[in-house]
């Protein structure tokens, strides 16, 4: 996992560890895979992990499907901004409804597979470890590729 960089960093807390971290001692199994840096990181791991485990997607299949982000979270440049839930298009438009009807702020700032606030998921899956056969799904939102060897 690559440390967390960019604006807000403090000059003197560098060696800070990454945003998301696994546990020692936790096994990593046949997946490995980071989005980009900022707020959207954490909830995009989890979406495209989730989309790979409880969903049965390939890889490239979970990357590209839609994502969605809670704004503003830690950014001290917009901390006091108004929340909202920043979602893609390509969602069913009855979950887009349901969560204004629970009082949710859905918006919608950008089309399904198109450019979020930020960079993009690359991730490699170990397909058949024995002979070396890989899997890999790099998101069309953002430059990147994903590459095992």
């Amino acid at each position: 996992m690559r440390r967390g960089r960019g604006r807000n960093r403090h000059p003197l807390e560098q060696s800070r560890g990454p945003r998301i971290q696994p546990r020692a001692g936790t096994p990593q199994r046949d997946r490995a895979g980071q989005a980009n840096e900022g707020d959207a990181q954490a909830p995009w791991n989890l979406q495209v992990f989730s989309n790979i485990v409880h969903h049965g997607l390939d890889v490239q299949e979970a990357v590209d499907r839609p994502r969605w982000f809670g704004f503003p979270a830690t950014d001290p440049s917009s901390i006091r901004s108004p929340f909202e839930l920043r979602m893609e298009g390509g969602f069913p438009a009855a979950t887009y409804e349901r969560l204004r009807a629970l009082g949710h702020r859905v918006v919608t700032p950008y089309p399904a597979g198109g450019q979020p606030s930020s960079g993009g998921i690359q991730v490699i899956q170990v397909m058949d470890p024995g002979r070396r056969v890989y899997a890999g799904g790099s998101d069309p939102r953002a430059d990147g590729c994903a590459i095992g060897f």
